[in-house]
């Protein structure tokens, strides 16, 4: 995780600031995805790499505004609400969706935890909507097609 964290930075440092030759010049709405979740929801936060990826990539989110990141490994469906620096907050932070239960047998469930806003053990479908606005829909669907959750972000810079 370390090792990643330099490239990452890198990375969303770009997206703020595109230079004259950047292909970046039109980003609307940043959204990272990657593996092993920094806030796990079905296992003990201090499994795997979660502890590192919690301790490294969060802060970057924060300081480069990223309004949504894709998490998985657990095998459940999460979304957290707004976070920054750790701790809920309402209005405006990063929300991480994840935690891939994509055909696999869902795991059991955290319980108990606070910035989960909802958390199921069922496999789905996400749909992701970026509109010209800025303005980020996501939209998980069950295996049977039916809306399991929706949100609507807004972009943070």
């Amino acid at each position: 995780v370390a090792s990643q964290t330099g490239y990452l930075r890198d990375k969303l440092q770009e997206f703020r600031q595109p230079t004259e030759t950047s292909q970046l010049a039109d980003v609307r709405f940043t959204i990272v995805l990657y593996h092993n979740p920094a806030y796990p929801s079905s296992r003990d936060d201090s499994e795997d790499s979660s502890p590192d990826v919690r301790r490294l990539f969060p802060p970057l989110f924060d300081e480069f505004l990223v309004p949504l990141v894709f998490e998985y490994h657990d095998h459940t469906f999460k979304r957290t609400h707004p976070m920054y620096n750790h701790e809920v907050r309402n209005n405006d932070g990063v929300v991480y969706i994840g935690d891939g239960a994509l055909g696999v047998k869902p795991r059991t469930i955290k319980t108990g935890v606070a910035h989960f806003a909802k958390l199921s053990q069922i496999n789905y479908a996400q749909f992701v909507t970026v509109f010209p606005n800025g303005t980020c829909m996501v939209e998980s669907y069950d295996i049977d097609g039916v809306l399991h959750d929706v949100v609507v972000l807004n972009r943070r810079f």
